[in-house]
């Protein structure tokens, strides 16, 4: 197995999507998706970031040299993601009232189509992660035609089971453009002011 389709299996066995992993590193959908194809080799920084979040060795992660855990196990990838504390994840729980519409707006959204045709069947899942409360709610409303999503804390992101059970957190309440209570107090007196000056003229 070479560089590209070790990053390439450790990505999938964390259960992240290109996107996810370029967020993560800090790099595109597109600068992943090249180092899984092999036209490109990532730099020594991103793959030491890579190997935090895989939980891989760089002796594997680069040539492939399996060290055995002292129960004698070689090292494999976590399942799920390692999300930052405090943060959000995006759950997609079911594809009603479409799973075509669902596949169509996750392939849009920057997802290889392997990757849509192996999460569509484990639902649910975690579309993304680490993300702040709108930033969650913002990507929430991609979904509002195909599924049924939910936003919740990363820490109950941690299984299928735990993403069910997990209450979701309640959108942020939007900023409104009202004058206020001060806006509102002007706003009388202007009026007042004005309602005397045009009794005096007349």
């Amino acid at each position: 197995m070479e560089l590209n389709e070790r990053i390439a299996a450790a990505r999938r066995a964390a259960g992240m999507s290109q996107e996810q992993l370029g967020e993560a590193l800090g790099v595109s959908r597109q600068a992943v998706s090249k180092w899984e194809s092999g036209q490109t080799k990532p730099d020594l920084d991103t793959v030491s970031k890579m190997c935090e979040i895989f939980h891989l060795s760089a002796d594997y992660l680069l040539l492939g040299k399996e060290e055995n855990k002292p129960d004698g196990s070689a090292p494999q990838a976590q399942s799920q993601p390692q999300a930052p504390a405090g943060g959000y994840s995006l759950i997609l729980l079911d594809t009603n009232p479409s799973p075509w519409e669902t596949r169509r707006i996750l392939r849009n959204s920057g997802m290889s189509e392997e990757d849509v045709d192996r999460m569509v069947p484990l639902l649910p899942v975690a579309l993304a992660s680490g993300l702040t409360l709108e930033e969650a709610y913002r990507r929430a409303k991609d979904f509002e035609t195909c599924g049924l999503v939910k936003v919740i804390r990363d820490e109950s992101a941690q299984s299928q089971e735990a993403m069910l059970r997990a209450d979701p957190i309640e959108a942020p309440e939007e900023k409104r453009g009202g004058l206020g209570f001060g806006g509102t107090v002007l706003a009388v007196m202007l009026g007042v002011i004005l309602a005397l000056l045009l009794m005096m003229i007349f």
